[in-house]
């Protein structure tokens, strides 16, 4: 069945699949509306054979629907763009590329509703551009298997204003040279995951977190791969992230920054520079910002790695995981890692603090670490019981270890202090 093309008209009524349909903006054709009624089509183009240089829009509201095979909005280096807008509006398509070859963009908003079967990707090739928006309470954007953003092009995923992803993995920047940006900004905007969220997998990644917004998963890893760069943002009141385990340079390069009253947590792990020639870095500032896990917090397990909490953030690890808990710095031989607790509050009267109520600190476990409390900060370090320490300082043959207590703020006054209730 021939495909067809330029629909001069602004209602699509295609059932039982009959054909593939291209969907071009040419001389004395509307772009088509699907408004309060059903479509169906194996396989729809957006932009595919433009004979201008504008956009072509699909446009599906005011419980419209469409259910495909594949979509594909930007293609052949052109443009294409889908708006799903309003209650019950819907898009479902088994195979979505948003920027295939082309510069594409999908936007979700009012309640509306998109849901992928199988694949997602946004920047599929090398070139394109794709850009995805869910904005607005009830908007929706589901898919349960990988959603890629940057692939091998650039991709950039936002929710905000209570918008909602939910999907199984997501990899930003899948293939050396693809950018990959998530945003999820604005209270009761969530980004939910079964699986892992891979920031930076091969190229850079982005993820920014703010405004309330939220981010859950099975796994947060940033700069998950040899060669990778992830950064990630977590910054102001009611903004968080939170997942089993949080990898910051898994075995590339990671930041972490925690700020303006941020939140990030590990129910298990929670790991700056995991393998060799790995590097991470972690930076936890300003009042109620806090880094913290139910289980392990390593600092340079098998790379290098900086942790350094200012301005009345806190670390804390409370040992809710059984007997896998406690902080280290300096987990393998040769690794070089320090932790910096420093300073106090605008106002002067929180100190920048880490706090360990089970395992303890070990610093330089096998390889070299260094723990530096200053300018009024407050480290609070607890053993479990007699034979778990609450510090211990070059801990195993190879390790050598420093902690420094040192200086008072002149804000508030207040001494650096080191707390230890268990020792050996």
């Amino acid at each position: 069945m021939n495909p067809a093309r330029n629909w001069p008209i602004c209602k699509l009524k295609l059932t039982h699949y009959p054909t593939n349909v291209y969907i071009d903006l040419g001389t004395g054709f509307n772009e088509p509306t699907i408004s309060g009624n059903a479509a169906a089509a194996n396989d729809v183009t957006l932009g595919s054979l433009a004979t201008s240089d504008s956009t072509t829009l699909l446009s599906i509201l005011d419980g419209g629907s469409l259910n495909a095979t594949e979509l594909i909005a930007g293609a052949d280096n052109y443009e294409g763009a889908v708006s799903v807008a309003g209650a019950n509006s819907t898009l479902v398509a088994t195979f979505q590329y948003i920027g295939f070859s082309g510069n594409g963009t999908l936007t979700v908003s009012s309640g509306g509703s998109v849901s992928s079967l199988a694949v997602f990707d946004v920047g599929e090739q090398a070139g394109s551009n794709g850009n995805v928006t869910v904005t607005g309470a009830n908007s929706t954007l589901s898919a349960p298997g990988i959603l890629n953003v940057g692939l091998s092009g650039n991709g950039t995923l936002t929710v905000s204003n209570g918008g909602n992803v939910t999907a199984g993995s997501i990899a930003e920047s899948v293939e050396p040279g693809a950018t990959g940006n998530i945003t999820v900004t604005g209270a009761n905007s969530t980004l939910s995951l079964t699986g892992s969220l891979y920031d930076g997998e091969s190229g850079n990644g982005t993820l920014t977190v703010s405004n309330g917004g939220n981010v859950s998963g099975g796994s947060l890893d940033i700069g998950p791969f040899p060669g990778s760069t992830g950064i990630a943002t977590v910054d102001g009141a009611g903004s968080t992230a939170s997942a089993s385990y949080v990898f910051v340079g898994g075995d590339g390069n990671g930041t972490l920054t925690v700020s303006n009253g941020g939140n990030v947590t590990a129910s298990s792990q929670f790991i700056l520079g995991d393998d060799g020639g790995s590097a991470g870095t972690l930076s936890v500032d300003g009042l109620g910002s806090v880094a913290g896990s139910s289980g392990f917090f390593i600092v340079g397990e098998g790379g290098s790695s900086v942790a350094n909490v200012t301005n009345g953030g806190a670390i804390a690890v409370t040992g809710e995981d059984g007997e896998d808990e406690g902080v280290y710095l300096g987990y393998e031989s040769g690794e070089n890692s320090s932790l910096l607790i420093s300073g106090v509050n605008s106002v002067g009267n929180v100190s920048s603090s880490l706090n360990v109520t089970e395992g303890g600190v070990a610093v330089g476990l096998d390889g070299n670490g260094t723990l530096t409390v200053a300018d009024g900060a407050v480290a609070n370090l607890s053993g479990r019981d007699s034979n778990d320490a609450g510090l211990d300082i070059g801990q195993e043959f190879d390790g050598t270890g420093s902690v420094t207590v040192t200086g008072v703020n002149p804000v508030g006054n207040l001494a650096s202090t080191l707390n230890v209730t268990q020792t050996r």
